[in-house]
Parts: C-alpha cells; sequence; structure tokens
C-alpha cells in the first residue's frame, strides 16, 4: 500500500506541474484559435458572395416578377421558340441518390482532424514526457526520490500522469467543441455558413465522437 501511494503521489505531481503551465494552456487554445480563424474567414466569404447580388425593391409583387423576367429576355435575345419552349411548365420526377462524394468529404476531413490531433498528442508528450525525467535527472531530487520507490514506479508514475493530462485536454477539446459549435449556430456571423453545410458537419462530428475517439485515446 506504501509503494502505490508513492506511485499515486509521482501521478499526481507530474499531472498538476503540466496542467498549471503556460505550454498546457497555449496547446489547449491553439486549435480553439485555428477553427474560429478559418470559420470566421469562411463565414465572411460566404456572407460577402451573398451581399453581392443586385436586388430590385418595390411593394408589388408581380410588379417585381415581370421586371426580372422581362429583364432576362432582353439579355438572352431569344427567338420566340426559344421563348415559348421556356414558357412550358417542367415535369419533375423524385430520384433519392446517395451523396457518395458528399460521404468521402466527410470521410476525408474526419481522418485529417484525427491524424492532426494524434500527431499533435504524439509530439506535444512525447517531449514533455522526456523533459519531466530530465529536469529531475542528476538532481537531489532524483536520489530522494529512488530511495523511497523503485525507478520502475518513478516511471510509471511520471506515464499516468501524462496520460492524465492527456484525457483532460481531450475532454476540455469536447466540452468546448461542442460549446463552440451551439453559439456558432446562433451567432450572427457564422449562422448562415453552419446551416447551409450542417449536414456536413454534423456527419463529420458523428465520425470524430464514435469509434475514432476511442482509437485517438
Amino acid at each position: 500500500m506504501n509503494n502505490m501511494n508513492k506511485l499515486w503521489i509521482v501521478t499526481l505531481q507530474t499531472y498538476w506541474h503540466q496542467v498549471k503551465s503556460w505550454s498546457f494552456l497555449l496547446l489547449i487554445l491553439g486549435p480553439f484559435f485555428i477553427i474560429g480563424c478559418s470559420a470566421l474567414g469562411g463565414a465572411i466569404g460566404a456572407n460577402s458572395d451573398s451581399d453581392s447580388q443586385i436586388a430590385v425593391i418595390s411593394s408589388n409583387e408581380q410588379v417585381r416578377q415581370v421586371l426580372q423576367s422581362q429583364l432576362n429576355l432582353q439579355q438572352a435575345q431569344l427567338a420566340p421558340r426559344q421563348i415559348k419552349a421556356l414558357q412550358q411548365q417542367p415535369k419533375y420526377r423524385e430520384v433519392l441518390q446517395k451523396n457518395h462524394q458528399g460521404d468521402k468529404l466527410v470521410k476525408m476531413v474526419s481522418l485529417i482532424i484525427v491524424i492532426m490531433v494524434v500527431y499533435m498528442v504524439l509530439l506535444s508528450y512525447s517531449s514533455i514526457t522526456a523533459q519531466e525525467i530530465a529536469s529531475e535527472k542528476g538532481t537531489k531530487i532524483m536520489e530522494i526520490i529512488f530511495s523511497s520507490t523503485t525507478a520502475a514506479k518513478y516511471f510509471l508514475g511520471k506515464i499516468l500522469g501524462i496520460f492524465g493530462v492527456i484525457i483532460t485536454q481531450l475532454v476540455i477539446y469536447i466540452v468546448g467543441g461542442w460549446a463552440t459549435y451551439r453559439w456558432a449556430l446562433h451567432a450572427k456571423i457564422t449562422a448562415s455558413f453552419m446551416h447551409n453545410n450542417q449536414v456536413i458537419i454534423n456527419k463529420i462530428l458523428g465520425n470524430l465522437v464514435n469509434v475514432n475517439l476511442i482509437f485517438l485515446i
């Protein structure tokens, strides 16, 4: 029991040392900043495209329709036979098809996000683990630690502490990402962009919180 207590002491010390550091804060805020800038740029671009249209304002609905039709016919310079063909009412037949291109895009984006997060976690926390051990190597602290516990338990405590930091980071990403998603649905600058692409975004989020999340952990 005494050895287990020492193991958890090393684990908690490693965990709190990393969580309260500035590097952990920057690691948490970095993805939100990048995603926020990307979403903001896309929303501004979408809004600017929609604002570039020219509108005819009139209180009479019939006048507006006749004016839009006359302008189109004048610019097209169609023959009478072509105008008669355009006036025919089209007949629609509903055909349901699977959007394979959309599914491929969703899977590709989801895969890229998972790979980026896994790469970032491995790159960041492998160096953090090395720094944690290197900072104490050859000091009086290491002598005190090894006088009361084994090297294996010390290393295991470091690994468990780092793993706790990783889990904390992923939980913050999930909660913060969901809060950001809900905010973007109602924010004036991003609402139209989110609603126009909501189906794709929902599919991407669904792919991220299923078995891919377990794989990432």
